[in-house]
C-alpha cells in the first residue's frame, strides 16, 4: 500500500507529467496553426501570381509583333514623305500668295 507521502509524490509527478504533456500539445497545436496560416498566405500569393501571369500573357498576346512594328514603321516613313511633298507644295502656294499680295499692294497705291 502507498503511504500518504508516496501518494503525494505520485500525484505531484502525474500533475507535472500532465502539465508537460499539455504544454507540448499546446506548442504543437500552435505550430500547426502557424504553419496553416503560412500555407494560406502562400496559397493567396500563388493565386495572385497566377492572375498576374495571366494578365501578362494576355498583354503579350495582344502586343504588336516585330512584323507589325515593321509595317507601322514603313507606313510612318510613307506618311513622312507625303508631308514633305505637302510642305513643298505649300511653299509654292505661299510664293504665289506673296506675289498676289505684292501686286495688289502696288496697284492699290496707284
Amino acid at each position: 500500500m502507498i503511504s500518504s507521502q508516496g501518494y503525494t509524490w505520485l500525484m505531484d509527478g502525474l500533475q507535472t507529467l500532465g502539465m508537460i504533456v499539455l504544454g507540448w500539445y499546446g506548442w504543437v497545436m500552435k505550430k500547426e496553426m502557424a504553419d496553416a496560416q503560412v500555407l494560406r498566405e502562400l496559397q493567396t500569393e500563388l493565386a495572385n501570381a497566377k492572375q498576374t501571369i495571366a494578365l501578362l500573357e494576355q498583354r503579350i498576346f495582344n502586343s504588336p509583333t516585330h512584323q507589325d512594328l515593321g509595317d507601322l514603321h514603313e507606313r510612318i516613313n510613307d506618311l513622312s514623305g507625303a508631308v514633305r511633298e505637302l510642305v513643298g507644295v505649300m511653299s509654292g502656294v505661299q510664293r504665289s500668295l506673296d506675289r498676289v499680295e505684292t501686286k495688289l499692294i502696288n496697284e492699290g497705291s496707284r
